[in-house]
Parts: structure tokens; C-alpha cells; sequence
């Protein structure tokens, strides 16, 4: 897996843009850095860094906490966290709390991509939902470039933040999920609700947009009964 991983990481790099800072960080049974503190992204700094990533082999285990840890601190707020592994780690839990405690106010999302089949996807898939990102599992014969350039447009598409939603009109109760997601440019926004009676009414929906306030409103027009599917 490490040809995948290397690949994957070479368009990652590929896909920064001027202005943009970065660092890889290597884990096995231990863990190594590119530089100590993130580094503007020029094409020395890339080329360097491929150098770097050539030198780097397959061997240890997968200890993933220490080095995610320190990646999520080195994001700093608002950034982002691509993680590349092809491991299965016994301690899912306490990984996925320590992320979320080091990521505090930062907001730091972590986007994953496991690669092959024996991969923690359920800690994947945690690490993408709590932290507002998402995740691409790269199987055997799959082409890598498509699913990198995707997690690439996630991660940088305008989104908005803090979002909640209020409904005007109609009697709503439960909502799921219970956490409201982000709205991010072009990908599907969806939000489940039980209601007591039909009618017609709004969702109000608020939030943050590049430090400004964003308001929506959509129309809603409930069926008073389901449709009876067979």
C-alpha cells in the first residue's frame, strides 16, 4: 500500500495552492515529520517534500494517536487534516477523544482516506463526522487521482458554519441529526424531521459564512399522509 499511499500524498501536495501551508507527518510504531512547523507552499518547498516522501518505507505497526494528535494541533484553526493509512488500530476510542480534544476551538477537520482492506473504517468514518469532513475508502485496482481531487474539493469549498435551523409554520419535533452539519458548496444537505400534522411553513436557516451572518429561508409543503410504498 505504501506505491497508494505515496501517490495519493504527491497529488495532496499537488492540490495546494499559494498562500497555503503544510507539513507531512510519516507514523508507525513511531512517528516523523517533514519540518517541525508547517511550511508555506512553494514549488521548492513541494519538491522538497517529494524527495522526502521517497525516502520513506512500509514497516512497524500503525500507532496513529501521537501523530494525529500533533497534526491536529499543527492545523491550527479552520485547517485541515488529510490522513492517508492503511492500518487497523486497536484503540478507536481513545484516539478519536484525544482528536477532538486537542481540535477544541481550532475547528480543525479531518478528512481520511484508508487504503486496501484492513482499515479502521468505523474510526474513519467517526473522525470525518465529528469533525464536519468526510472520508474515501481507496480498494485494490481503484484509480487514487478522482477520489484525492474530491476530498481536495471538499475541503476547500465555501461552507457555511454554526448552522441552525428553525422551523415557521409547522409543528416539528424530532430532528436527526441532532448536531446540524455545515452547508459545503455542492455537496448533498440533508435533514430528517418528524412532524404531527401537514401544512405549509419555512425553515429558517442561519449560521456563519466567511465571518459574516448567512440566513436562508426554504418553503415547505407537508403531506398530511405518506405515500404508501410497496
Amino acid at each position: 500500500s505504501i506505491i497508494e499511499a505515496r501517490a495519493a500524498l504527491r497529488l495532496c501536495l499537488r492540490h495546494l495552492r499559494a498562500g497555503d501551508r503544510f507539513n507531512v507527518i510519516a507514523f508507525s510504531n513511531s512517528h516523523s515529520s517533514f519540518e517541525r512547523e508547517p511550511v508555506p507552499f512553494t514549488q521548492a518547498s513541494m519538491a522538497s517534500a517529494d524527495r522526502w516522501v521517497d525516502s520513506l518505507s512500509a514497516e512497524g505497526g500503525t500507532e496513529l494517536l501521537e501523530p494525529l494528535v500533533l497534526a491536529t494541533t499543527m492545523a491550527g484553526s479552520g485547517g485541515v487534516v488529510m490522513l492517508l493509512t492503511d492500518g487497523e488500530v486497536g484503540n478507536e476510542d481513545e484516539i478519536l477523544q484525544a482528536v477532538l480534544k486537542r481540535r477544541g476551538e481550532s475547528r480543525a477537520r479531518v478528512y481520511s482516506f484508508g487504503i486496501g482492506t484492513n482499515v479502521s473504517d468505523a474510526l474513519l468514518r467517526d473522525l470525518a463526522r465529528e469533525t464536519g469532513a468526510a472520508v474515501e475508502f481507496i480498494h485494490p485496482g481503484e484509480r487514487i487521482d478522482e477520489k484525492v481531487v474530491a476530498q481536495f474539493s471538499r475541503a476547500v469549498a465555501p461552507r457555511v458554519t454554526d448552522v441552525t435551523v428553525r422551523f415557521v409554520g409547522v409543528d416539528v419535533g424530532e430532528v436527526a441529526p441532532s448536531r446540524t452539519p455545515d452547508l459545503v458548496d455542492g455537496e448533498p444537505w440533508s435533514l430528517l424531521a418528524r412532524y404531527t400534522r401537514g401544512g405549509g411553513g419555512t425553515a429558517e436557516i442561519s449560521g456563519r459564512w466567511q465571518g459574516e451572518a448567512f440566513a436562508m429561508r426554504v418553503a415547505l409543503d407537508l403531506p398530511e399522509r405518506s405515500e404508501e410504498r410497496r
